[in-house]
């Protein structure tokens, strides 16, 4: 089974949550043999519901594997690797850049994930029944609503920063952190205290997840990136004739970590 045939939609988000859910999908895996794709670190972190068979991730820089679970997911720094071998389904609340701040009281979470529990409380188990019943939309709502319900922090730094993640948004990453503090109209210190505060990383981390991001989603289009569509489009850069600031550029990565990357996607469990 291809990762093609995954059947893919998106659900509106109700204005309340704006600036914390940006919108809802839902992926149904059927049955047939496994699929492996690449999670893309957008720097954007997701809520996650399942039913159905696990996924499993893996960290293709560490080896480290774990199975996928209800979860509030941080942004990540570096791709991931899922694979799932038997029919499930996910829906997924992606975040804004800022929702898991918003969300957590202004603490961010990155390169790390929460129980979804601990967020939304018995919600999280209603709402997985309801995804096992194939009541997706349903299941979306009450998640929805269980989040609106939620204090959401809201402070003159967290605009501010709305202002810059937009701009990186904008831009697909390819803007240098000192542009971006000219931009916010700030010293290029103060910008790092709030990207390592709000966002759990500092600036020069989360554009380039963004750049790779933006670039292998440029070249594979919308929905699950297939590991072969991945590692063929980073292929491109692994040239030793082209020149190392331009992947690093366009990809995020400088030559030798892409090349490392590119290894470990190639492999990713032991």
């Amino acid at each position: 089974m291809a990762v093609a045939e995954v059947t893919y939609r998106r659900i509106e988000v109700p204005d309340p949550l704006r600036g914390v859910v940006e919108h809802v999908w839902v992926l149904h895996q059927p049955a047939g043999r496994g699929e492996t794709e690449v999670l893309l670190p957008d720097g954007r972190g997701l809520v996650l519901l399942t039913a159905g068979a696990a996924g499993l991730l893996v960290d293709p820089l560490t080896g480290e594997r774990r199975p996928e679970e209800p979860e509030l997911r941080g942004p990540w720094t570096h791709a991931l690797v899922r694979t799932q071998t038997g029919p499930g389904v996910r829906l997924g609340l992606q975040l804004h850049p800022l929702g898991p701040a918003r969300l957590r009281g202004g603490r961010p979470i990155a390169d790390r994930a929460l129980p979804l529990a601990d967020v939304v409380g018995p919600v999280a188990d209603d709402a997985s029944r309801l995804l096992a019943a194939g009541a997706e939309d349903d299941a979306a709502r009450l998640l929805l609503d269980a989040l609106a319900r939620q204090p959401i922090e809201r402070s003159a730094d967290l605009d501010r920063l709305d202002d810059v993640v937009a701009r990186v948004d904008q831009e697909r990453g390819l803007v240098r952190p000192v542009d971006l503090a000219r931009f916010a109209g700030v010293q290029l210190a103060e910008l790092h205290r709030w990207c390592v505060a709000l966002l759990g990383m500092a600036p020069a981390a989360y554009l380039s997840a963004v750049r790779f991001s933006s670039y292998v989603r440029e070249r594979v289009g919308a929905g699950p990136v297939r590991l072969e569509a991945a590692v063929a489009a980073l292929r491109w850069f692994m040239d030793p004739a082209y020149p190392a600031r331009e992947v690093e550029r366009f990809t995020g990565l400088a030559p030798a970590d892409l090349r490392r990357l590119v290894e470990r996607l190639r492999r990713p469990t032991p």
